[in-house]
């Protein structure tokens, strides 16, 4: 191959893989996770990522590598946190509704209306409903008080470049011109 075709070859390898390589990848000290057939394995600071090679640190431990690929993959936190108010309070509300049924239902007295000429006994069904209304709108505060007080840290999948050009020696001492894909 002339010097002008292999310096043609390089050119179209860098240009043609250049936005991949320049995808958003994560700089040393941000916060990453490496994921594992969706367990996470470790979290912390990245201190180094080297191909498919990452050196994560979390605290004052000792820095630990990781090998990506296959099932294992990285992502990177987001910096956004996604609050679960509307979730929680809906999840109090009907808690706080059927525990506040259950009670009231559970605490109904039949009233003694012996003697009396105007008497009132709607049942245990009227208790089970004013129960309900009560430990509803309890749950409802509740919950919406644990939902805005916590959240879900958002992270996004670092995408690894499905081509990484590469130049290696051969056995023979000359240098060629490769590349790794991954699928």
């Amino acid at each position: 191959m002339s010097k002008t075709a292999a310096a043609a070859a390089v050119m179209v390898l860098l240009v043609s893989t250049a936005p991949l390589l320049t995808a958003q990848m994560p700089a040393s000290g941000a916060r990453v996770r490496v994921v594992e057939q969706g367990h996470v394995i470790h979290t912390g600071s990245m201190v180094r990522l080297a191909g498919d090679t990452v050196t994560l640190t979390a605290g004052l431990a000792q820095p630990v590598v990781f090998v990506l690929g296959g099932a294992r993959r990285l992502e990177m936190a987001t910096g956004r946190t996604h609050r679960h108010t509307l979730e929680s309070l809906g999840i109090g509300t009907g808690l706080g509704a059927l525990a506040g049924g259950l009670l009231g239902y559970a605490t109904y007295q039949k009233a003694d209306c012996a003697g009396q000429y105007f008497c009132f006994d709607l049942g245990p069904g009227t208790s089970a409903v004013g129960g309900a209304v009560l430990g509803g709108l309890a749950g409802m505060v509740l919950g919406a008080v644990v939902g805005a007080s916590s959240g879900t840290e958002e992270w996004k999948p670092v995408a690894a470049p499905a081509l990484r050009p590469a130049i290696v020696q051969t056995r023979a001492g000359s240098l060629v011109l490769g590349g790794t894909f991954s699928f």
